[in-house]
């Protein structure tokens, strides 16, 4: 069935791989482009013992690592409660202690999360191998900015290297969302004026350690409008009473 966006979306541009086009009557953009291949991950011994014991099913493990982190957050957190701090007092080998195993723990399960994934993206549909299939195309991704959701969908080819069966998998893996607009206005790209307001609430994504937030402006005076993407790091810290 054909999305309302596909049935009037215009092609307005075209840069570096990237098509952008845009639906008029459902206000929505559409960007279309190539992607890169999924890294293969080094399993090493341990990753590949616990696929071949668990076949697949790791989400159990994943539990109980969470489960010792939090136990370990708790920990810390009642230390703190009680006035104990690891820098001043000499318990506080117990607080340094938490603090390295819920790091360890959550890392751990991490790693679970990515074996998991792993292990069903290369087990054949067909034949029922593990670690069989490998990508037989670059991936397409596709962006959908509507005015109140934003998603990414990566759209991978699969091919079993035993008996050659082929498979097409979509995944929505990066945590998506729309912004607030911004009241001020900017600068317009091509008329110069401080005439550029943003007319649809920004899209957000978060890529690894960098949050993307991409904005929408179109000039009150000229009528031109240009998409502008900004990068944020995402930082750590720890507050220590």
């Amino acid at each position: 069935m054909e999305k309302d966006y596909e049935k009037d979306k215009i092609k307005i541009k075209e840069e570096d791989g990237r098509v952008t086009y845009y639906s008029p009557t459902t206000k929505t953009h559409i960007i279309e482009y190539k992607g890169e291949f999924q890294p293969d991950i080094d399993l090493g011994r341990t990753a590949d013992w616990i696929i071949r014991k668990f076949r697949g099913n790791i989400t159990i493990i994943e539990i109980v690592s969470y489960g010792l982190a939090l136990i370990f957050y708790l920990l810390y957190t009642v230390i703190l409660l009680l006035g104990v701090s690891f820098i001043e007092t000499e318990n506080g080998w117990i607080a340094l202690a938490g603090i390295i195993m819920a790091l360890f723990c959550v890392d751990l399960s991490f790693k679970f999360s990515k074996i998991r994934s792993y292990y069903q993206d290369t087990k054949c549909g067909k034949c029922g191998k593990y670690l069989a299939c490998k990508e037989s195309e670059l991936p397409d991704i596709k962006e959908l900015s509507m005015p109140e959701a934003y998603s990414i969908t990566e759209t991978r080819y699969w091919k079993c290297k035993f008996c050659d069966y082929e498979t097409i998998r979509r995944y929505e893996r990066h945590p998506t969302k729309k912004g607030k607009k911004n009241k001020y206005k900017m600068k317009c790209g091509k008329c110069e004026l401080n005439e550029a307001r943003e007319y649809k609430k920004p899209d957000i994504v978060e890529i690894g350690d960098t949050i993307y937030t991409t904005r929408y402006y179109k000039c009150e005076h000229c009528g031109y409008e240009e998409t502008r993407t900004e990068s944020e790091q995402i930082r750590y810290s720890f507050d220590y009473v």
